[in-house]
């Protein structure tokens, strides 16, 4: 693998380096000044030729992969290289007949770049689907100025979205699996008045869908009131809209005091009749004569989408970037950026907000907090620990913010402290008793650290997740052996998972949906780009290795994957369906790497452990 480097640096590589840049080259010497691996392995010195004493020079143009996906943009517009044509045959009419009012829209295409950027035409052309072979291919049921503009989307990563095309979009990302798109059509339609103005079939169409992702019955009844609020002369359809609600999932409260007492409700007996029929439906609680089934069925929403955040990292220095992975789409991009540079620093996130806690800028190993507003994509300064530590681990414990352990530049720190966010004002903690490779449990309630289960073996820099309650330690190195083992803490304790495809330590773990992902790292010889997966609840459990797309931007040059997961690291999960509502946090805590030990920290209950 050829290297990739953050502007502050390049990495020493044994492969030849990819030249990426026209101009504005950066000369990045091999040797780094302040290398931090903080590893029990020595740092590489200056590449040297075995032929000829001298050091090499690594140029590296970080907008290769911007200028590339433009350039491929240019090639679909002139329809040069093109290997597949897309023909859209727009919807049918209601008898199934395809419509001859248009002509099908004809739209050139790569079909790499199609199977790279959508999951849709990735199994179309990855499998022994008929269409795999083909350079012309026919698309039903979709509308082909919609097909044209997601096409393009793919080849830029831009897409404007209005009141004319938000419908037709939804449904269209919809079928293709896009759902970046699918989530941002969304949100439209639910933060204008988009939904308001919807034709009575269209708007019946979105409440009856049993994929409709709400918080309950009672919003999609206030919808509709909404709904027929917007335009008076919609009041006769009230009784069909209504009859949409899931009302015998509605609370017995809020159908009396609110439903009933809805002055559109009063005026229609149809719909007084209708509740009525409801509440007597609850009462007897069971099924009741003109209650159909469809009408008691809860629904079925389509899982939010969930982005993995990658916070600071080493690329080979400290780097200040945020950015965001969706593993649904397998597209990257990009938040506002730390305000310092740091990186094995804690993240945890408390309430709405993220905290990036400690680490090492390139110089000195630090105590300043920064705090993430996601309503203002924005990072604000937070109170600083009392102690500079990185490689620290981090926790939520009670609603505060648990410190333990870390580096301060000299020595490893058996120390913690915990910070309550709403003081404002950090504490100390009884320290761990020890430094060492077993396992340490801090009680909260006793407020002592007590002995855990040890690990089945040595691993420093390992990764750490948490699903279900359970520890997953991933990679590390014992000394000079990098290791791909896996192992898991469960109510037995350490038991061994299938080993990762490579050796990785200092590599970001994350647990999403049921399945855990590895990202980035290093094998002790050079660092990793990769990202690999392992599906928890299989019952043919292995590691399979992901190939990860991006984002980029028409104009706006975008970093490669490899960019990302130079020794970068990952910590969190976040709702990818609206920017400001993140789902149950799983924290992502950093492994502390001194005297051959491995710190591993959760949250369970009233627990953290130190292992």
């Amino acid at each position: 693998m050829g290297i990739a480097s953050h502007k502050n640096g390049g990495v020493p590589c044994k492969e030849k380096p990819a030249f990426k840049r026209k101009e504005d080259f950066q000369v990045h010497l091999s040797w780094m000044s302040g290398w931090c691996a903080e590893s029990d392995c020595p740092p590489r010195r200056s590449a040297r030729s075995p032929e000829r004493d001298r050091a090499v020079h690594h140029f590296v143009n970080d907008r290769l992969s911007g200028e590339f996906f433009h350039n491929l943009t240019s090639l679909r517009r002139c329809d040069e290289l093109c290997d597949v044509v897309l023909e859209a045959c727009g919807p049918t009419d209601a008898g199934g007949a395809e419509s001859e009012s248009a002509p099908p829209t004809i739209i050139a295409a790569h079909k790499v770049v199609l199977a790279a950027a959508c999951p849709y035409f990735r199994a179309m052309f990855t499998s022994n689907m008929v269409e795999s072979n083909k350079d012309r291919i026919t698309i039903k049921d979709i509308d082909g100025a919609t097909l044209a503009l997601l096409v393009e989307y793919m080849y830029s990563g831009r897409l404007d979205i209005d009141e004319s095309n938000v419908q037709c979009l939804l449904s269209t990302a919809t079928i293709l699996q896009l759902a970046c798109v699918r989530d941002a059509c969304s949100r439209m339609l639910i933060e204008s008045e988009e939904m308001l103005t919807m034709d009575e079939a269209s708007f019946m169409q979105l409440i009856s869908d049993d994929r409709l992702t709400t918080e309950g019955e009672e919003a999609v009844f206030e919808a509709v009131i909404n709904w027929v609020k917007y335009d008076p002369s919609r009041k006769p359809s009230l009784p069909n809209v209504l009859a949409a609600v899931r009302l015998p999932l509605i609370s017995q409260e809020f159908l009396l005091d609110r439903a009933y007492q809805e002055p559109l409700i009063q005026e229609s007996p149809a719909c007084i009749a209708m509740l009525c029929s409801v509440y007597h439906h609850i009462l007897k609680k069971e099924v009741t004569p003109g209650i159909a089934a469809s009408w008691v069925r809860p629904r079925q929403p389509v899982p939010l989408s969930q982005l993995i955040m990658v916070v600071g990292g080493q690329a080979p220095k400290a780097i200040s970037c945020v950015d965001t992975f969706d593993p649904d789409s397998q597209r990257w991009n990009t938040l506002a950026a730390l305000q310092q540079r740091r990186c094995r620093c804690g993240v945890v996130m408390a309430g709405d907000l993220v905290y990036a806690i400690g680490g090492f800028n390139g110089s000195a190993r630090i105590r300043s907090v920064e705090i993430y507003d996601p309503r203002r994509d924005l990072w604000l300064t937070g109170p600083p620990m009392e102690a500079r530590r990185s490689t620290l681990g981090v926790a939520v414990l009670d609603g505060s913010i648990v410190a333990v352990g870390g580096f301060d530049g000299s020595t490893g720190l058996c120390s913690a402290e915990m910070l309550d966010p709403r003081q404002g004002q950090w504490m100390a903690l009884p320290s761990m008793t020890t430094r060492r490779s077993s396992v340490e449990l801090y009680d909260s309630r006793a407020n002592r650290w007590r002995i855990g289960e040890p690990l089945l073996e040595v691993r420093s820099g390992a990764g750490v997740a948490i699903y279900r309650d359970r520890v997953i330690a991933a990679g590390g190195h014992d000394g000079p052996l990098v290791r791909a083992s896996v192992e898991m803490l469960g109510d037995d304790g350490w038991m061994h998972l299938p080993e990762m495809s490579v050796c990785r330590r200092n590599a970001g773990i994350v647990v999403a949906n049921g399945i855990v992902f590895a990202l980035g790292g290093d094998d002790g010889a050079s660092n990793l780009s990769s990202v690999e997966c392992l599906e928890l609840e299989s019952p043919d459990q292995f590691w399979s290795t992901l190939q990860v797309c991006f984002a980029f931007f028409e104009f706006s040059f975008y970093p490669s994957i490899s960019s990302y997961f130079l020794r970068r690291f990952l910590y969190l999960l976040i709702n990818a369906s609206f920017v400001v509502t993140y789902t149950q946090p799983l924290f992502r805590p950093r492994c502390h790497k001194q005297d051959h030990t491995v710190v591993l920290r959760y949250c369970q209950k009233h627990s953290i452990a130190r292992i």
